[in-house]
């Protein structure tokens, strides 16, 4: 199977992260899963220069969400996620791919095959890394960034669609490298 460069589809690096944790006996819920994500974009940023994934996170009251993952899993709540949760992987074709559902999709089984040996041994040095820690202090730690507390007031109104860019993540991580959990 041919390997997919970066940026990934997010579901392909979520499904990878639940695969993972389900493996090594880490508990992973939605919440959890989504700043995993959060840092694992601004790892790929700040050490490639290229997002991990192929979607915009936003800012929510609870900090980073990527929307296609969260509303994937936000049925279980607070509750863990497994591998047998995953599910088919609906996605708009890639270049050069033929639609395989009502025209415009491809549907397809989740595979780690998706992802490059070299991504996934990043993934696999960084996903324990944050699997240690509990969803609430990944919420804290991401609510102390400026990046999210310059839209806080609108966020906790509950204005909804605010993205972060890639740019401001990267830039944000780059100046502050305390914030680098990953090195820790």
């Amino acid at each position: 199977m041919e390997h997919t460069k970066k940026p990934y589809h997010p579901m392909y690096i979520a499904n990878y992260i639940i695969t993972f944790c389900t493996e090594n006996g880490h508990e992973l819920n939605n919440l959890k899963l989504q700043k995993i994500m959060y840092y694992l974009q601004a790892q790929s940023l700040v050490e490639s220069d290229l997002p991990l994934f192929d979607e915009n996170l936003q800012k929510w009251k609870y900090g980073p969400v990527v929307p296609t993952v969260y509303h994937e899993y936000k049925s279980h709540g607070a509750s863990s996620i497994r591998t047998e949760d995953i599910g088919k992987i609906i996605r708009t074709p890639y270049e050069g791919e033929t639609p395989n559902f009502i025209n415009t999709y491809i549907i397809e089984e989740y595979t780690s095959d998706k992802i490059n040996i070299d991504d996934k041994y990043i993934l696999d040095e960084t996903v324990p890394v944050f699997a240690g820690y509990d969803s609430f202090y990944l919420v804290e730690q991401t609510h102390k960034h400026d990046i999210w507390r310059e839209d806080a007031t609108n966020i906790l109104l509950g204005l909804q669609g605010i993205e972060y860019s890639n740019e401001e993540i990267k830039k944000y991580f780059e100046s502050h490298y305390e914030e680098q959990l990953w090195k820790r």
